[in-house]
């Protein structure tokens, strides 16, 4: 009860201070938000040692957001960073959300512990020239509506998730998945769909 009580005065502490609009807002401890770096719609539930890194609210929430402890949600790469989640949106602990090319999740999704969203890769074509030389790529990563990631999935640059998708435990979605495709393995293939 009292750590309830403290997630609800640390979260009305930072709104007031921060924002003029008054919604529910449940701050976990040691929790960094630059300022100004996000917008909610409805309840949001930050667990401990959550930690955003945005700019001039690149990173929004739909209505019932839950962030497990040790999320990181990182948009401050450049100006086409971005995060956006949907409604009833929620992720496990130890989650990491690099937004380089832009995160857009759906309505409805679930996210299991330490799942990682990696939105910009390296460019490695050419053998004589230095990896760290050859720029990277943001291509960004859209996920649908109710979709579950298993813990430990690992999402790529540049793939988008269709509706209703199932990601498997310790997954590496490096290509698009359609629509209702249960998916597992490393790279990840449909093993069936939904019925």
């Amino acid at each position: 009860m009292f750590k309830k009580f403290m997630m609800v005065f640390r979260g009305g502490i930072s709104k007031f201070c921060h924002f003029r609009k008054w919604q529910k807002f449940l701050k976990g401890r040691s929790v960094r938000v630059k300022q100004r770096s996000f917008s909610h719609k409805g309840l949001l539930v930050l667990n401990d040692y959550v930690e955003f890194k945005g700019q001039d609210h690149n990173i929004t929430f739909g209505k019932n957001t839950f962030i497990g402890k040790y999320t990181i949600i990182k948009a401050d790469f450049s100006d086409a960073s971005h995060f956006k989640a949907g409604n009833n949106f929620g992720c496990g602990e130890f989650c990491f959300f690099g937004c380089a090319g832009g995160v857009v999740i759906g309505d409805d999704v679930m996210i299991g512990q330490n799942v990682r969203f990696h939105a910009q890769n390296h460019r490695f074509n050419e053998k004589y020239k230095l990896m760290s030389d050859q720029g990277t790529t943001e291509q960004g990563i859209i996920v649908g509506n109710d979709c579950w990631f298993g813990s430990g999935s690992v999402i790529v640059d540049g793939v988008t998730i269709g509706n209703g998708c199932v990601i498997g435990a310790n997954s590496v979605v490096t290509r698009d998945v359609p629509d209702y495709a249960v998916v597992g393995g490393n790279p990840a293939k449909v093993i069936k769909y939904r019925e």
